[in-house]
């Protein structure tokens, strides 16, 4: 996928997030960050900035100072030219990872869609060098086990090896070595915070249930629809458990239920937040 049409998806996918989001734990995590003036605010893998616009618009009176960043200057371009065009002048864009050292110390971290992606015990390591004291992270759309299609696919046996094959290939993913949190994204990751000492504050579940709403798909559902069709059988493509006829028959239905708008997707995802506290900046001080 060229970079200008995955831009196209990451903007759609804002529209799935925001309507999927779990509104209690970020109504909670907005309620924290206003009991500070100002508050410091690191968004993390920000791609073209849309969770960092959505909390700068949220604390436009709390003068938020928020700092989004991501390992594509491409996206970081997209993301400055988004917030031009919002007319936030103050949201900060920069290219680099959050393995970077940075001497800066945030009130909070925001990880949209971007935990499954790296090893849990490594990525807190990471946050907590970024967190001041009694920080907090707010983790958004973490894919979490499961993502089924309506109508019943009529090859529905191969539908589930290849959505088996998906999930599979995320967990065989590595970072430096070490297995990332991967198809159980979420739930791993709360489970090594609590193991590495953080408080789990909140968390809820933020599926997408992306669904024509009277026989009309909702802003940007098709293009999201469209690359998560092109995103499963690509990778089916490249496993040899599924059949590559079967695979393109799959997706060329998939694709015309996509433009009569009958087709259906739920995706499990959860969001959370988790707040730093002295004992697991103690353990992740320590090496291993």
């Amino acid at each position: 996928m060229s970079i200008d049409r995955f831009a196209d998806y990451l903007e759609a996918k804002r529209n799935a997030d925001e309507r999927a989001r779990d509104t209690t734990t970020f109504g909670i995590f907005l309620g924290i960050l206003r009991t500070f003036s100002r508050p410091s605010v690191l968004d993390v893998g920000t791609g073209t900035g849309a969770m960092a616009r959505r909390v700068y618009d949220s604390l436009a009176d709390n003068d938020a100072e928020i700092t989004g960043i991501d390992t594509t200057g491409e996206s970081i371009a997209i993301a400055r030219l988004r917030a031009a065009e919002n007319g936030f002048e103050r949201l900060r864009f920069e290219c680099r990872s959050v393995f970077d050292v940075d001497e800066r110390r945030y009130i909070a971290i925001t990880a949209n869609s971007f935990v499954d992606e790296f090893p849990p015990r490594q990525l807190l390591r990471a946050f907590a060098r970024h967190l001041a004291p009694g920080g907090i992270i707010y983790t958004s759309l973490t894919y979490n086990g499961r993502t089924e299609f309506w109508p019943r696919a009529a090859d529905y046996d191969h539908e589930q090896i290849m959505l088996t094959e998906y999930d599979r290939s995320m967990d065989e993913r590595t970072f430096e070595g070490v297995p990332v949190a991967g198809s159980r994204g979420a739930g791993r990751f709360l489970a090594e915070a609590e193991r590495c000492g953080f408080e789990i504050v909140q968390f809820g579940g933020s599926d997408w249930c992306i669904q024509p709403e009277n026989g009309v798909y909702p802003e940007g559902a098709a293009t999201v629809l469209n690359g998560m069709v092109d995103f499963i059988a690509n990778e089916a493509t490249r496993r040899s458990k599924c059949d590559p006829k079967r695979t393109e028959a799959w997706r060329s239905i998939r694709r015309k239920q996509i433009q009569a708008a009958t087709l259906r997707l739920l995706v499990h995802h959860l969001d959370a937040i988790v707040r730093i506290t002295p004992e697991a900046r103690r353990l992740l001080s320590e090496p291993g």
